[in-house]
């Protein structure tokens, strides 16, 4: 029961490995495919149901459910097109955005109008009037011929003429001080631009038609929906789901094209006269990039979509405690933090999402300035002699300690909890049961710090089990009647004499400070923690070292050494199958017993089932220690982790 152990969670190795790990760039890499989810409704926000949700080209295609809900799996992430259809409803298409990440959508449908005849289709004619050095000319009068529709022209020449019926229409456009001319303007197209005079030098060229593509610069994926306008003018068109676009009726001059997309950085091209094709980048705009980073050492709360729960140092040491675990008991919010038991030195159980699993491990993972920890329950042995776990159940009723537990959390700086799947997420299947990420204290620039903190306490019995009772020889059992008799009305307090009430001590010294170039961290502790039971304690002595340096803006070197000796002997407190602890042994014995030898003798307890030595095993280690002689017997082996 007497245990020591040694723990070095960052040696130079693991600090060097860490070093190069950090100055590894991370990159983020493009999924295969998305899940776009979303309802279909109609206009009055009633889910339609049994409606085809399918993106275009060959695409995934999916039925939405009696709640107008559908999912999409392993949809491109390039710009993609939906289209939605449905009995009795008009079909509708919506073009989607190329993207990494999931999507929610919701789209409304209607039904066509089947009331009375519609009246006759019109359509808007926009365009500019310029005159024969390409100048846009204000005030210009724009009539379309056999109707009352007309307009004049703005300052930079525009001007937009609705109501006008589907059809070929001519357009008479008259100016202060230039010669009336007439256009005529096809059906299917809707955006017209009129040259009026005559030109002092050569003749104006003719109109032109562009045409071009948006892609994006780094995947060369086309971007869907992008608005490309002829700059003075009211010509605008958006780019198709290949990313393609085409201009009619461009002036046959020099132009410019103003291109831009949501999410995109907006682009001006110049186009020449002669020019009739181009290919234009429109890169992410800089607000909206996404940099994923493979190492998590702190997590940024408004970048989890599942929560992380915080502990800052001053909350974490607030109250003084024997271990870590302990110390974040009721700190943690949805966390269940239980004790294996009372014993020194901690041997506390974290769970953060309950229990996940029947035999594997359910503790979350632990990650100490970005390297796991193992967090690895040692036990003691004591199953050997109580039975407590039987049957290979491998259960804490073996009273095991943790590793976590030696760690010095006056050395933290914060401590953050992520529960969910951001957990796996960051960090593998390891975090599925959650991950704590602790973040250690390092020094900082302009401040030179020495702190010494000394503690001391003492705990003690709040209450105990008791003796078994009798009031008269009529309630003794026969085995028992002889030793009432002798007794005379004396009782003996069994308890007591192998109990105590310790003082506890602790010593916390810390250095800490910087420049511009480097910093430190130093910090020692020394724990001593007896325990309400003679001969069990917690020691504990920790001391930490953090040095960095920084070699101009791009290499900063970090060192970080902490070395750990904990010292434990937690007795047998825990469950008991053998009837061989104390807590099962004392409270069956009758309280009028006299366990004290006669001649050197001492005699056999027959409460305790097979009349085990008890007294006698406790007197007999106080008297020669643990280490001295011969051992007789394991009840002996076991009280000497209890009675030292």
């Amino acid at each position: 029961m007497l245990s020591k152990r040694f723990a070095h969670p960052l040696g130079p190795a693991m600090c060097a490995l860490a070093l190069m790990l950090l100055a590894l760039p991370a990159h983020a890499q493009n999924a295969k495919g998305r899940n776009i989810t979303g309802t279909v409704l109609d206009v009055d926000a009633r889910p339609v149901a049994h409606a085809t949700v399918a993106v275009s080209g060959g695409g995934p295609t999916a039925t939405t459910a009696d709640d107008g809900s559908f999912k999409l799996a392993g949809v491109a992430t390039t710009n993609v097109v939906l289209e939605v259809t449905a009995d009795g409803y008009t079909a509708k298409q919506v073009p989607v955005l190329g993207a990494a990440t999931a999507l929610q959508v919701s789209v409304v449908i209607v039904k066509p109008v089947a009331a009375a005849p519609a009246p006759a289709e019109t359509r808007m004619i926009g365009g500019v009037v310029n005159d024969a050095n390409r100048a846009p000319l204000a005030g210009a009068t724009v009539r379309v011929r056999g109707t009352a529709i007309q307009t004049v022209t703005a300052a930079d020449g525009s001007f937009s003429l609705p109501g006008v019926a589907v059809g070929e229409v001519t357009l008479d456009v008259e100016a202060a001080n230039q010669p009336a001319t007439t256009v005529a303007v096809p059906g299917d197209k809707a955006v017209v631009a009129v040259t009026i005079g005559e030109s002092k030098g050569s003749a104006a060229p003719a109109a032109r038609t562009i045409r071009g593509k948006v892609i994006d610069p780094g995947s060369k994926d086309p971007i869907v929906a992008a608005q490309v306008q002829v700059v003075g003018s009211g010509t605008v068109v958006f780019t198709e789901a290949d990313g393609s676009f085409t201009l009619e009726g461009v002036p046959g001059g020099a132009v410019k094209l103003d291109i831009s997309a949501p999410e995109r950085e907006s682009h001006i091209v110049d186009v020449t006269p002669d020019q009739t094709t181009l290919d234009v980048s429109l890169a992410l705009a800089k607000g909206e990039q996404i940099v994923i980073e493979g190492r998590a050492p702190v997590i940024v709360k408004t970048n989890v979509a599942n929560g992380a729960s915080v502990i800052d140092d001053k909350d974490l040491n607030r109250v003084s405690a024997q271990t870590l675990d302990a110390a974040m008991t009721a700190k943690l919010a949805g966390s269940n933090i239980q004790s294996n038991s009372g014993a020194p030195g901690g041997g506390s159980q974290l769970r953060l999402r309950g229990i996940s699993t029947i035999n594997g491990q359910s503790s979350p993972l632990y990650v100490i300035d970005g390297v796991v920890l193992s967090n690895v329950a040692i036990s003691n042995g004591s199953n050997a002699i109580t039975a407590a776990a039987a049957g290979g159940n491998a259960s804490s009723q073996d009273n095991p300690t943790n590793r976590i537990s030696d760690l010095n959390p006056n050395d933290i700086e914060t401590l953050e909890v992520l529960k969910g799947a951001s957990a796996a997420a960051l960090y593998g299947s390891k975090a599925s049961n959650g991950v704590v990420v602790i973040t250690t204290k390092r020094g900082r620039s302009g401040e030179n710090h020495a702190t010494v903190t000394q503690r001391v306490g003492f705990s003690q019995v709040s209450k105990k089990l008791g003796s078994r009772t009798y009031t008269s020889v009529d309630e003794v059992p026969n085995r028992y009647k002889q030793a009432f008799m002798d007794a005379g009305g004396k009782t003996y307090d069994r308890e007591g004499e192998i109990e105590q009430t310790p003082f506890q001590m602790e010593t916390l010294g810390s250095v800490s400070g910087g420049t511009d170039t480097g910093n430190y961290f130093g910090s020692v502790l020394i724990s001593d923690d007896p325990g309400v039971l003679k001969g069990t304690f917690y020691r504990k002595q920790t001391g930490r070292v953090a040095v960095g340096y920084k070699f101009g803006d791009r290499v900063r070197l970090g060192v970080t050494a902490n070395l750990i000796h904990s010292l434990s002997d937690r007795g047998l407190t825990n469950n008991d199958n053998t009837g061989t602890s104390m807590f099962v042994v004392l409270s069956g014995t009758p309280n009028f017993l006299n366990l004290q030898p006669t001649d050197g003798v001492y005699p056999r307890n027959p409460g305790a089932g097979a009349g085990t030595l008890r007294l006698e095993s406790l007197k007999h280690h106080e008297r020669r220690g643990c280490d001295g002689g011969e051992k007789e017997d394991v009840v002996e082996l076991h009280w000497c982790a209890l009675c030292r």
